[in-house]
């Protein structure tokens, strides 16, 4: 919500909509809100993916740990983006802010409480940095479609949707197909129901 409020509501330099703004102007659109990017697509964006699909995935991740995690791609992937970003333009862009003083340190912070002897696979964590990287690749593709009016903005938003569901979908098939599970003593799947 902070870095999303960060990207959408007021940034680090007290600009408002600073997100949509740089994003129209670094397509030579024009400016926010005149450029022909949907307004509805940002919402598409997020609404989805941070106040649904990431719920979802809090809530089931009883039935599967892993899954529970799927929000971590996007938090790695968006704030690797936003660092990378800063790097090649040599100036602060709207997210930076949020997405090194919280995505970066939460993210390394998992790494390190959950993965490793007594917790998920390590290979887990190139899971999730995978599912960041394969959402950005649909979400920035499915834009430039629109932009080259290869598609409409119905399916523009349509496939944000879908987009926000690989969070669940992708993690859940990497912990079946990948075995990256929670372990405990013997490698056993972690039992919520046993008592200590």
């Amino acid at each position: 919500m902070i870095h999303e409020f960060e990207e959408y509501g007021v940034d680090f330099l007290g600009d408002k909509h600073a997100f949509p703004n740089g994003l129209c102007q670094n397509l030579r659109l024009g400016n926010y809100p005149t450029c022909s990017i949907p307004h509805e697509f940002y919402l598409y964006v997020n609404i989805p993916l941070v106040w649904f699909f990431a719920v979802l995935a809090a809530t089931f991740s009883f039935k599967n740990l892993f899954v529970g995690l799927g929000l971590y791609s996007v938090i790695i992937s968006n704030g690797i983006v936003h660092i990378l970003t800063f790097f090649l333009k040599q100036e602060y862009n709207p997210g930076l802010f949020t997405a090194i003083v919280i995505f970066l340190p939460s993210f390394f912070w998992l790494s390190k409480a959950c993965f490793g002897k007594e917790g998920f696979a390590k290979k887990g964590i190139a899971v999730l940095i995978s599912v960041g990287i394969i959402l950005h690749v649909i979400l920035i593709s499915s834009l430039f479609a629109f932009v080259n009016q290869k598609i409409s903005s119905t399916v523009l938003n349509f496939i944000q949707v879908i987009n926000a569901s690989t969070i669940i979908l992708l993690p859940w098939l990497a912990d079946k197909f990948l075995k990256v599970y929670y372990k405990r003593g013997r490698n056993l799947p972690l039992d919520l129901n046993a008592t200590a």
